[in-house]
């Protein structure tokens, strides 16, 4: 009992926090794509192709910096040519945003070989410069969580509240939840809903384009195989715990994530099969989902628009 005792502590903490930076950045993607009506379930490629397109600019320009924008950018750009086919060519949310994140996983497998001549890893090019949390490391009593975390790490957490301003404070926002709830009555209002939603479908990209670049320049250094592991996944879990509500949200990619890091501390504190702790992370929302329920996403949500003639 005491061993299980002593995994709770300030590097649990700290390791929570950088594990949740992704998790916060492809939810918050998701919940802005719902909101406008879009189901968006490729947010596993998205942070694929993000950590992807980190470490390539940055191996070339020899920038990180570079590097984080050509990942937010060159995402934002690929979420908007899957928004296509799902807002104006009516295709089905959930099969294209599946097989989307199928597409990125072979691209990238044939690109590590093609570009690096490896099947698993990449050159390692530099972890992205600490310099926001090192200042935070000295702020009294609370700085040691920031040891080891990214410099993208407290912009997710910000990004957090500028989000849920946007959307429930904003005109802007206020007009995208309502394509979500009825895109027809929005439609007869005047709104371009075709416009907002592709609008939803890029700052998806561009969040999860920072959260893949998190992974790989800012954790690692380097880009690997199928790294992310399922977060995208996780991060779509997260959105529905917490409501399509980016705040609801954050407290459940939180969640998430200590659950994740203490899988990884239970595997050496016990003789057990890894795979049993391994699946503990992804149980988590099954079971709140389970003892919550009514979680109930926008009326519009994964419903083709077809604008009629006036």
């Amino acid at each position: 009992m005491q061993e299980f005792l002593s995994l709770f502590n300030v590097p649990l903490l700290s390791a929570t926090l950088r594990v949740s930076t992704a998790l916060i950045l492809a939810s918050l993607g998701y919940v802005i794509c719902i909101q406008a009506g879009v189901v968006d379930m490729g947010l596993e490629g998205k942070l694929l192709l993000g950590a992807f397109l980190s470490v390539y600019i940055t191996g070339i320009t020899g920038s990180h910096l570079l590097g984080i924008l050509s990942a937010m950018l060159g995402t934002a750009l690929y979420s908007y040519i899957i928004g296509l086919v799902m807002v104006r060519f009516h295709a089905n949310h959930t099969i294209v945003g599946i097989g989307s994140n199928f597409i990125i996983q072979g691209i990238t497998a044939v690109l590590l070989v093609i570009v690096w001549d490896n099947a698993g890893t990449s050159d390692n090019y530099g972890k992205l410069a600490h310099s926001i949390t090192d200042l935070m490391k000295k702020i009294p009593l609370i700085g040691d969580l920031f040891n080891r975390q990214t410099t993208i790490m407290p912009v997710a957490y910000v990004l957090v509240f500028l989000v849920s301003i946007w959307l429930f404070k904003t005109k802007t926002g206020l007009r995208l939840r309502s394509i979500g709830e009825n895109p027809k009555a929005a439609d007869s209002l005047g709104l371009n809903v075709y416009r907002y939603r592709m609008m939803a479908c890029a700052l998806s990209g561009v969040l999860c384009g920072l959260g893949g670049a998190d992974l790989a320049i800012g954790q690692l250094g380097y880009f690997a195989k199928e790294m992310t592991s399922g977060r995208g996944y996780m991060a779509l879990a997260c959105a529905v715990v917490g409501r399509f509500n980016p705040k609801g949200t954050l407290i459940a990619a939180i969640l998430v994530a200590f659950v994740d890091a203490l899988q990884v501390r239970l595997q050496t504190a016990f003789s057990v099969s890894p795979e049993f702790f391994q699946i503990i992370p992804y149980l988590v929302p099954i079971i709140v989902i389970s003892c919550f329920g009514g979680i109930k996403a926008p009326n519009g949500a994964g419903k083709p628009f077809k604008r009629e003639e006036r």
